[in-house]
């Protein structure tokens, strides 16, 4: 497809195949088609020499494709973008459906390489990726913007080091109402490590609000979400039995210059193997993390901060904010940790300061910043 076309609406693809080219299905370049219910089935792009990008549908040059009520079934890829591959200034994709797509590399579900990307209303479920640094959704476009409204992704695999269901180096990224449930990101091999089953984030700036994290389990670090250089804030977010088999942070594992602040978010039964951190695990080295209302409940972790742990050693002016933060209070809904700091943990070699169960949960309750101290609990 190439030039200025009418929109296209049920079209089947099915069956189709490419070999070292991009595009079994569809192959689209300088133009700005509009696809209403077209359905790809069972596309596959093989690989032997070179790439094939986007079995069903691949994209290029000055394209801006709106892809909306279709379809994208057993799609499969031995590179990149099972479902699609999307380059091109902009990319809208609405109402659409990705299901049992499997990819050997970026982008079970789709590799999107647009300056600017929208996705809504759309369902992403028990797609596959199988090797190294494989998540669902790869977006790496750093003066790029990336927005997610109103998706599910459930019941689905990643293979990597970086992102099981979402991989975002940008600009901007956001997410609103958008559900991750029973993700599972594994290790490739003993020599790589795993972050982040729901997202890994380098952003300029990141907003996600009334989003869903539940049964993300990562195989060895954040069981949810990882970021790293980034700015961020989550708003009336949940993180529900999220888990870090063998590392830190069994919700979110925060790291490097990131600054991000939690507003009004519910952890509950997240958990940290071999880690610290059962909730949220972070390392301050420049601005500050803050928790504004919300609660963080029945979580645990191996090593110290059942709930949350803050290191605040590489950097003397970092700083961690609490402001009415609910921790558990009765037996069933108490954070467990085997270390120090069953609530909170917050790690620094400057001003130590311990403070017992009762003065703890006291402060806890009221506005603070704290600034360089050490708090655990007896």
């Amino acid at each position: 497809m190439d030039g200025k076309r009418d929109p296209k609406k049920g079209v089947q693809f099915s069956e189709c195949e490419a070999l070292d080219l991009p595009g079994a299905g569809l192959f689209i370049q300088n133009c700005d088609p509009q696809l209403d219910d077209v359905n790809f089935t069972s596309c596959l792009g093989k690989k032997d020499t070179s790439y094939s990008y986007g079995s069903g549908i691949y994209s290029t040059g000055n394209s801006n494709p709106v892809i909306a009520n279709s379809h994208f079934v057993s799609c499969k890829s031995e590179n990149q973008g099972a479902g699609g591959y999307l380059g091109g200034p902009s990319a809208r994709i609405e109402n659409c459906t990705f299901k049992l797509c499997q990819s050997a590399g970026f982008g079970a579900a789709m590799r999107i390489a647009s300056t600017s990307c929208e996705i809504k209303g759309c369902l992403i479920d028990q797609c596959q990726s199988t090797t190294i640094d494989t998540p669902l959704i790869f977006y790496d476009i750093p003066l790029g913007t990336l927005t997610i409204t109103n998706t599910s992704i459930t019941k689905s695999v990643g293979t990597g080091t970086q992102g099981g269901a979402l991989r975002v180096n940008s600009k901007s990224f956001r997410m609103t109402n958008v559900q991750i449930v029973d993700i599972t990101l594994n290790r490739p091999t003993i020599h790589y490590n795993a972050q982040g089953a729901a997202g890994y984030i380098k952003t300029v700036s990141s907003d996600f609000t009334d989003c869903r994290f539940e049964k993300c389990t990562s195989a060895q670090r954040a069981g949810a979400l990882s970021y790293t250089n980034s700015a961020g804030i989550l708003t009336q977010c949940t993180f529900d039995t999220c888990i870090a088999e063998a590392g830190n942070g069994g919700a979110v594992e925060i790291d490097g210059t990131s600054s991000v602040a939690f507003v009004s978010c519910i952890f509950t039964a997240c958990s940290s193997g071999n880690g610290d951190g059962g909730a949220v695990w972070a390392n301050v080295i420049a601005n500050a993390i803050s928790f504004k209302e919300g609660s963080v409940r029945t979580c645990s972790a191996t090593g110290s901060g059942g709930g949350l742990f803050v290191s605040l050693v590489s950097r003397t002016t970092g700083t961690v904010k609490l402001e009415n933060v609910e921790f558990g209070k009765e037996s069933a809904d108490l954070n467990l940790c085997s270390g120090s700091g069953t609530d909170i943990y917050v790690h620094t070699t400057t001003v130590p300061s311990i403070l017992n169960p009762g003065t703890h949960r006291r402060l806890l309750h009221h506005s603070k910043e704290y600034r360089n101290q050490h708090f655990r609990r007896k």
